[in-house]
């Protein structure tokens, strides 16, 4: 009869996991059974407390695994017999929560390449859109809105769509976040244009600036100061339309004007 040699673990992330098996199934029914799984399930998705334990940044987490324990504990431990029932309820709803922004970092001169980044979990089909914008006539603050939600009020409906395309990340692995750098395949004409990126029930809009001017707002109590400009050589553009919004409490005012031949607008 041949001899059957012992397992060995090759690493102390093997070790660690068989001890948590070898924990669990030892301890069936034992009272201390839903914090053992409760603490297995962590280590497999919580990258700090691996990393803690492992000593090293190649991490590899197990959330489809770890996943599994926390759903194990809910169905198994009642609220009333254990505090980690809600606790792995928690886990499993961070686990299994979808997200979508997008992130746009640059402004881009005409003929380059445009890059943004899809920041995402949990979905796999993103269909966007790439539509032409005024930003002295389609943008409208009002209310309480702040300035960082005001793509998301404009009315899209009526805009020139650019362009159209879709992205999708099977590749990506379940229930982690990522940050996924994408370009828009060819170079844009110079404009202003509104990228929106909806995958099931998320939407998230940015600005894609398409130019070779600049701008240079000062401002006091009393006025604005604005001075437009060639972004490469800073010479002045003259007879450039200026849109400026002005917060006041929950109230904005709105303030129209034109360059001089010097590039100024005093508002």
């Amino acid at each position: 009869m041949a001899e059957t040699k012992p397992k060995v673990d090759r690493t102390p992330q093997q070790r660690i996991a068989r001890e948590f098996e070898t924990a669990l199934r030892l301890g069936e029914g034992a009272a201390w059974q839903p914090e053992a799984m409760f603490a297995y399930a962590e280590w497999l998705t919580e990258k700090d407390l691996v990393l803690q334990f492992r000593g090293n940044t190649s991490v590899k987490l197990d959330h489809a695994r770890g996943l599994a324990l926390f759903r194990k504990l809910t169905t198994e431990f009642s609220v009333a017999q254990t505090d980690y029932h809600r606790q792995a309820l928690y886990r499993i709803e961070r686990l299994t929560e979808t997200k979508l922004q997008l992130q746009i970092a640059n402004i881009f001169l005409p003929g380059s390449q445009v890059e943004y980044t899809l920041y995402h979990k949990n979905l796999e089909r993103f269909d966007f859109t790439l539509a032409h914008i005024d930003l002295t006539r389609d943008i409208e603050f009002s209310g309480a809105r702040g300035p960082h939600g005001w793509t998301h009020a404009v009315d899209a409906t009526g805009l020139e769509q650019a362009r159209q395309w879709s992205y999708d990340s099977k590749g990506q692995a379940a229930y982690e976040s990522a940050w996924t750098k994408l370009r828009i395949e060819d170079p844009l004409p110079a404009g202003a244009y509104l990228l929106t990126a909806e995958a099931a029930d998320h939407r998230d809009r940015k600005v894609v600036l398409v130019t070779d001017a600049a701008i240079v707002l000062k401002t006091t109590s009393s006025r604005a100061v604005v001075y437009f400009c060639d972004a490469l050589d800073g010479s002045p553009i003259a007879g450039a339309q200026v849109s400026l919004w002005e917060r006041s409490g929950e109230r904005w005012h709105h303030h129209e004007g034109l360059t001089n031949e010097e590039g100024f607008c005093v508002i």
